[in-house]
């Protein structure tokens, strides 16, 4: 090997070990930078948004605070799970009275607190019998009840599919169904049951 070409590959190695070890970890440095600059200038540009758009922002906050204020006021009160129980269970029973179904089965399930809100609820089983124009009929009464109950599960089962398909034939359903409630002004939020 010549001086000259030994000279060349030396100073091409040191070229390649200072773009390894110098450049690319300062060009790596310089990428982080720009992302952090890029978070911190993102963040800043949504604290200016929120204080450009202030006045907006509280006001929709207020709306959206009474709308939820109007819609938890149309929830029943009671002083406990079980008073309210058993209202709420002689008001389905009613109901499933009215709309000519017999009731088979009906259970609590479950008990607990709405994060978030002073909220309880209690989840039920129901199982009746009846025609699927009943069942249709006590169904929609729940469902127009609006915020108090919500339905998690029906299902709709005929007896004997062969021989039961005519109209007005006796099926057999089941709902679970969580019920709401604000306990009364005053009193702590109950652990469930």
């Amino acid at each position: 090997m010549t001086p000259d070409r030994s000279r060349l590959l030396i100073a091409l190695l040191g070229a390649l070990l200072a773009v390894r070890f110098a450049f690319l970890p300062w060009w790596e440095q310089q990428q982080a930078a720009i992302e952090s600059l890029q978070v911190v200038t993102d963040r800043l540009d949504k604290s200016e948004a929120v204080i450009r758009y202030r006045e907006q922002i509280l006001a929709s906050a207020r709306s959206l605070e009474q709308e939820v204020a109007a819609v938890l006021n149309k929830l029943p009160e009671s002083d406990d799970d079980e008073s309210f129980r058993l209202s709420r269970q002689q008001q389905l029973t009613e109901k499933l009275q009215a709309a000519g179904l017999r009731l088979n089965v009906f259970d609590w399930t479950l008990a607990g607190n709405l994060d978030g809100a002073s909220l309880r609820f209690s989840r039920f089983r129901l199982q009746s019998t009846g025609d699927i124009a009943s069942i249709a009929r006590f169904v929609s009464g729940l469902e127009v009840e609006g915020p108090s109950i919500i339905i998690r599960d029906l299902i709709v089962t005929p007896r004997n599919p062969l021989r039961d398909s005519a109209p007005g034939a006796t099926v057999e359903f089941s709902v679970v169904a969580d019920a709401y409630f604000r306990p009364r002004s005053g009193d702590s939020v109950q652990g469930g049951k």
